[in-house]
């Protein structure tokens, strides 16, 4: 069986991010393998949260509850550096509302994280 293919991208005291590396036409995407993904990353996280890139370059959080993968979330508090570039040169950046990381897309048309952009308005 093919695996989810991901690499840690960074960790800190709140959670660990991870993105998905694909190619999707040979491995399943780390949504669709979210018990596999967090089976393998438990040892890791003690106790913290997982972050993930997904194949559309959006960051979700995979909720583990008992140490098992128990659904998804939207985004996180895991604060990378002011603009994170990742390997396929897509950029994330830091939320100046809240520190939260959202997407290149949210800061170019928004210049703020959804949350505090509707806050906002």
């Amino acid at each position: 069986m093919n695996r989810a293919r991901y690499e840690l991208v960074r960790e800190d005291r709140e959670g660990v991010l991870i993105r998905d590396l694909g190619p999707w036409s040979k491995h399943p995407t780390v949504t669709n393998a979210a018990e596999q993904v967090v089976a393998e990353l438990l040892p890791t996280l003690r106790g913290r949260r997982l972050y993930y890139f997904d194949s559309n370059g959006e960051l979700d959080e995979l909720v583990v509850r008992d140490g098992r993968f128990a659904g998804f979330a939207p985004g996180g508090p895991i604060v990378p550096p002011a603009t994170l570039r990742l390997g396929d040169g897509s950029r994330h950046h830091e939320c100046p509302g809240c520190g939260r990381i959202m997407s290149h897309r949210e800061a170019a048309e928004q210049g703020a994280c959804n949350d505090c952009h509707g806050g906002a308005a």
